[in-house]
């Protein structure tokens, strides 16, 4: 019986190889790319950075054209103002007047690039689409957390070493990740719908009437137009519309993000911190004024589920146990 089945399982495994390898050859051809000291050299501030923060010029100035969905005028003043001190960041230290000038101490902060790059994945998944400006926004995303990562996460001098992201697929922690993809995943579905609508419009036309002159005479009929003899009324269907298009929406992504980040921190389960209750406590009481029936409402609650068992385990200090959704590793370096 088990015969039949082994060249089953090979063809299968080297069927997801034939699809996985290629996409990790290209993934290093591009890495060496933008390693390369060639193009670097052309970069100001040999920084990958800096192309990110042109293309998210571009698409700022993109969405000034008429029927253009954008960020709005708040969230694109928010990246020009951060997009210009995380500009300086990258190039303070070079010979550039942009690395030289004085800022206020809040936007010399060394958290403010990777934290900038977060909230531009955050946007770019916001406006995913098929779309000129979505690509724009996807690749100027890839580019700030690839450079950000490798000066941030893996440099020997950055922040990286409060964190575990290899462990994130692990005990609780893993129960935190599924439930926010499962969320992310949610804000495709349907949230809801718009009440039809309908609109009355006057046709005018021509009305036999009887004449009068004005005495109470009656002088025969004839042809009058009248601007209100045809009543039209005019419907408007009702449109569905996905998570992505509620109020604050973007707020709760920020946060599912968040919660991603809390639980990779080495100290998520090892110290009864509440930045991850608030987190989640946050995203439910938005779930919570969304509530209808629609598939996307339930399908971010089996999320708030999934996401909401690991936080409360996490913290109460416990790494794994009989409702985690992955085993825990062997072992966890500080």
């Amino acid at each position: 019986m088990e015969t039949p089945n082994k060249p089953v399982e090979a063809g299968a495994k080297i069927h997801v190889e034939q699809i996985v390898e290629p996409v990790r050859q290209a993934g290093e051809r591009i890495e060496q790319t933008l390693q390369d000291p060639r193009l670097l050299e052309r970069i100001p501030g040999r920084s990958v950075s800096v192309i990110a923060l042109a293309l998210l010029a571009v698409a700022l100035l993109l969405e000034r054209l008429p029927r253009v969905y954008g960020v709005g005028w708040w969230w694109t003043l928010f990246f020009l103002v951060t997009g210009f001190a995380v500009l300086c960041h990258e190039l303070r230290g070079t010979a550039s007047p942009l690395g030289k000038l004085t800022l206020p101490k809040i936007l010399w902060n060394p958290l403010l690039p990777p934290v900038f790059a977060a909230i531009v994945v955050v946007m770019a998944f916001q406006l995913f689409s098929f779309s000129l400006l979505s690509l724009l926004w996807t690749v100027a995303a890839g580019l700030l957390v690839w450079d950000q990562w490798r000066k941030t996460v893996l440099s020997p001098a950055g922040f990286g070493q409060s964190f575990d992201f290899a462990g994130l697929m692990h005990g609780y922690r893993g129960n935190v990740v599924v439930g926010v993809l499962v969320c992310l995943a949610a804000l495709f579905f349907v949230w809801g719908e718009t009440a039809p609508q309908y609109v009355s419009m006057f046709n005018g036309g021509m009305r036999y009437s009887q004449l009068n002159d004005g005495l109470g005479y009656r002088n025969g009929y004839a042809f009058r137009y009248d601007p209100m003899l045809y009543l039209n009324v005019i419907p408007f269907p009702g449109f569905e519309y996905t998570g992505r298009n509620l109020s604050f929406v973007v707020w709760a992504e920020i946060a599912l993000l968040s919660l991603v980040i809390w639980a990779a921190h080495r100290t998520a389960a090892t110290t009864r911190t509440t930045v991850g209750v608030v987190l989640f406590a946050g995203v439910a009481l938005w779930w919570i004024t969304r509530l209808a029936n629609y598939p996307g409402v339930w399908l971010f609650f089996v999320g708030l589920v999934l996401m909401g068992s690991g936080v409360y385990f996490l913290f109460r200090r416990q790494e794994t146990g009989r409702f985690a959704l992955f085993g825990r590793r062997a072992a966890i370096t500080p």
